[in-house]
Parts: structure tokens; C-alpha cells; sequence
């Protein structure tokens, strides 16, 4: 059999080198075949290509949802935290005292009104106001008087005058015991009298 193949091929050579139209042929048959694999390969490759696409749009897709979704958590917390904070912070502490100051004598002058946190007043005033020439009974509103307890003073300033404190000659009346409150004002009156 090896002596009957190896005088086969030789014959088939010797053909192909005397240019016969049989030699021919079969290089075109095996031209074809590789042909067809080769076009077989590229279509299996571009197969595999389009696959790893799909995979990777897929891949993409399921990030994308899951980051819009953490997203909109972390702006929930965000905007509950801020409400809250700034809802509480909202309080200044500080309130108004509406005053009715009354006087039936007869000095005349310039009246000094000021709001302490106690009596007998110490430090400088919470609140402060100056009337001149006030006519009685005098409507006076004190603004930003911090919440608590507090102590209003008010005397007209005779000669010599002393803007800042009141002397033995002025008439001079005080009110205690007031609370202040940031959410209302609250009603307090003063009734002046001269020094005995």
C-alpha cells in the first residue's frame, strides 16, 4: 500500500508540472476549500464580536441604573437633613417690651427709657431710647431685649443733665419683674415721680 500511495503522488506531481488540466483543477478545489473556511473564521469572529458588544451594553446598562439609584437616595438624606436643621434655627431670643410711661408733674425735658436685666441696674442697657419733650401719658416701644427676665428705667433729665444715668433732681420711675418673650410683646407701665 505505502509503495502503490508514494507512485500515486508521484504521478500527480509529474502531471502538475506538465501544466494538465487535472492538476489544475484540484489546486482550484483546495483554493475554494480555503476560501470557504477563511469566510467561515471571519464569520465566526465577527459572531463573537458582536456577542462581547451586547455583553458590554448590558454591563453598562445595569451601572447606569444602579448610580441613578444611589443618586437619588444621597438627594433624599440631603434635603431632610437641611430642613430640619435650618427649621430649628429659626429663633432669635430677642422680644419687644410695649411701655406706658405716665407723669403728673410739672418738670419738663428730655426723657431717657432703658431696659436692664435686673434691678438696680448694672452694665450697660439691653435697650435704649431718648424722647424729647415727651408729652404723658407716652407710648414707648423697646425692640431687641433678650428673652428672660428684665427691669425697665425711665427719667426726665433736668439740670444739670446726665444722659446717662439720673440724677437726685430728676423725676424717675421703674418697672421689674417683666419676662420677655421672642414669640410676643409684652405690656409693661412706668409711672414717673419727683424726688421728695
Amino acid at each position: 500500500m505505502r509503495i502503490q500511495s508514494t507512485l500515486l503522488i508521484t504521478a500527480i506531481s509529474t502531471l502538475c508540472l506538465l501544466g494538465t488540466p487535472a492538476c489544475d483543477s484540484g489546486s482550484e478545489g483546495e483554493d475554494e476549500s480555503e476560501s470557504e473556511s477563511e469566510s467561515e473564521s471571519e464569520s465566526e469572529s465577527e459572531s463573537e464580536a458582536e456577542s462581547e458588544s451586547e455583553s458590554e451594553s448590558e454591563s453598562e446598562s445595569t451601572g447606569d441604573g444602579d448610580g441613578d439609584g444611589d443618586g437619588d437616595g444621597d438627594g433624599d438624606g440631603d434635603g431632610d437633613g437641611d430642613g430640619d436643621g435650618d427649621g430649628d434655627g429659626d429663633g432669635d431670643g430677642f422680644g419687644d417690651i410695649d411701655l406706658t410711661i405716665k407723669y403728673e408733674g410739672s418738670a419738663s425735658g428730655r426723657m431717657t427709657i432703658a431696659a436692664f436685666g435686673a434691678c438696680p441696674p448694672a452694665g450697660p442697657p439691653a435697650a435704649f431710647a431718648q424722647v424729647e419733650s415727651p408729652t404723658f401719658p407716652h407710648m414707648q416701644t423697646l425692640s431687641g431685649v433678650a428673652e428672660g427676665p428684665a427691669c425697665v428705667m425711665a427719667y426726665i433729665d433736668l439740670e444739670p443733665t446726665s444722659p446717662t444715668a439720673p440724677g437726685a433732681e430728676d423725676p424717675i420711675g421703674t418697672v421689674d419683674g417683666i419676662t420677655v418673650d421672642a414669640a410676643m410683646a409684652v405690656a409693661a407701665e412706668i409711672t414717673l415721680v419727683d424726688p421728695s
